[in-house]
């Protein structure tokens, strides 16, 4: 990481394609794509799980910050959440204060956090980062002390384009977020999930291609749900001019230079019925974003309404 300047026919029972859209591969132009971007699985029942991932083969070195949303059919796809069947626990030894759960993010207020079988409470004892899975006390527990946590957590997790401390493949930065987007199983909606460098003056950046985020839907039912990406997905970069948007789905097609449009974005389809009807369509989508949070504040602001990256002074906004 550096500082920066800066469906298909079914011919068989499976078909499942395990690629980036052939038209993105082939021409190398940069995308933001759902992989597999096509699943045919009739074996697929009610109550499996399956994973797919948001990813793009865009290949500088400029990246900040990312965001999208999706949509899929509600009646044949959910969004689970997890209750573990065993506890995470730790030994504390070298003795330290921070521990993160061996899965992420969390369902807010849905954690049991222990040292040598103690309940402990929080904000006194501890707090919590759910989109990390970051548990911090307020003091050290002894040395060789046992910590223990049990948690629900759900199915949207960050994947290794932008990444955490501790918990990333590449080499992390301490400046790293990421959020979680609420998501809406009655309306079959996720809603903005982002990642970015936290910063006031210079993010840092980092280079793809990557993944921005892992998905695991539950099957609900049986037919046909296309997983189509928002018209708010975006890549952005940090170029000598500052921020700029790499990928904008909210941009018309035919763009030959940054900001790249809506034909930049691949979507994804699923079925397990032959026959089976969809829903969504084939390019980006107008999202409704139920909006929570504070989006004028300056630098780079969080909501749920998404990134806000039109204002670059003073203090951001985690």
């Amino acid at each position: 990481m550096k500082k920066g300047k800066a469906i298909i026919a079914l011919t068989l029972l499976i078909s499942v394609v395990y690629f980036v859209p052939a038209g993105f591969a082939e021409s190398g132009v940069p995308c933001i794509a759902v992989v597999p971007n096509s699943i045919v699985d009739p074996t697929l029942k009610p109550g499996e799980n399956f994973t797919i991932s948001i990813h793009t083969n865009y290949n500088g070195s400029d990246i900040w910050a990312w965001q999208f949303s999706l949509s899929y059919n509600p009646d044949v796809l959910q969004i689970p959440t997890f209750d573990l069947g065993t506890n995470d626990t730790w030994i504390n030894y070298p003795r330290v204060k921070v521990f993160y759960t061996s899965k992420a993010p969390i369902v807010n207020g849905s954690e049991k956090v222990y040292v040598n079988d103690v309940l402990q409470t929080t904000p006194a004892q501890y707090s919590m980062d759910y989109a990390a899975g970051k548990i911090l006390f307020t003091y050290y527990p002894a040395a060789y002390a046992v910590v223990k946590a049990t948690y629900t957590w759900f199915g949207v997790v960050n994947g290794d384009l932008i990444n955490i401390p501790q918990r990333s493949v590449r080499d992390p930065d301490v400046s790293a977020r990421y959020m979680p987007g609420k998501f809406n199983n009655t309306l079959g909606k996720l809603y903005l999930t982002a990642a970015y460098f936290y910063y006031t003056d210079v993010p840092y950046t980092t280079n793809g291609p990557g993944t921005l985020a892992k998905i695991i839907f539950r099957v609900v039912g049986r037919g046909a749900s296309n997983i189509t990406l928002g018209d708010r997905t975006q890549l952005r970069g940090w170029g000598a001019g500052g921020d700029y948007a790499i990928i904008d789905a909210s941009k018309p097609p035919g763009r030959t230079e940054p900001p790249y449009g809506s034909d930049h974005i691949g979507n994804g389809y699923f079925a397990n019925k032959i026959g089976g009807s969809s829903t969504g369509t084939s390019g980006a989508t107008t999202d409704t974003v139920e909006g929570y949070g504070n989006d004028s504040a300056s630098v780079v602001v969080i909501s749920d309404d998404g990134i806000n990256f039109s204002q670059q002074s003073g203090q951001a906004t985690p």
